[in-house]
């Protein structure tokens, strides 16, 4: 889209634009909110009234919608569990996983001990029963050292 010939000729007229900005001071704003400001902003900002609230969260350099993520994570912290409804330090992940690996060697150690409760039978059986040489056993009829 081209300007027209009358606006370019009065660009060139009115030469450089001069606006007048002023700057006012903005809220400072931490780049990094700590535990300890989030936990005295929300029961502050819990106190006041809708057009207090406003004045108070542009003073503190803050958005309602932190300050509404901020009481969740609180409220969800005293009720047990992390914000995304997990045990509360994220470790709830690493917690199943430990838990599915303890069921896991329960498991094998379970086994493990059934079979050699097998195998100490085997052998006690075996042992009684190969008291004679050839190892049918002294009941069998066969076994030529017992019908000796």
């Amino acid at each position: 889209m081209h300007a027209a010939p009358g606006a370019r000729s009065w660009l060139r007229q009115a030469g450089p634009i001069r606006a007048k900005v002023t700057v006012t001071k903005e809220p400072q704003v931490a780049k990094t909110d700590t535990a300890e400001r989030r936990l005295t902003a929300v029961p502050q900002a819990s106190q006041l009234s809708e057009g207090e609230l406003g004045a108070w969260l542009r003073t503190h350099g803050l958005h309602r919608a932190q300050l509404d993520e901020w009481r969740a994570a609180m409220l969800a912290g005293l009720a047990g569990r992390g914000a995304s409804g997990v045990s509360t330090g994220g470790h709830g992940r690493r917690v199943k996983e430990l838990e599915r690996e303890l069921r896991r060697k329960d498991r094998a150690l379970a086994e493990a001990a059934a079979l050699l409760m097998l195998k100490l039978k085997f052998l006690n059986q075996n042992r009684r029963s190969s008291r004679s040489c050839c190892g049918i056993g002294k009941s069998d009829p066969k076994c030529r050292h017992v019908n000796r």
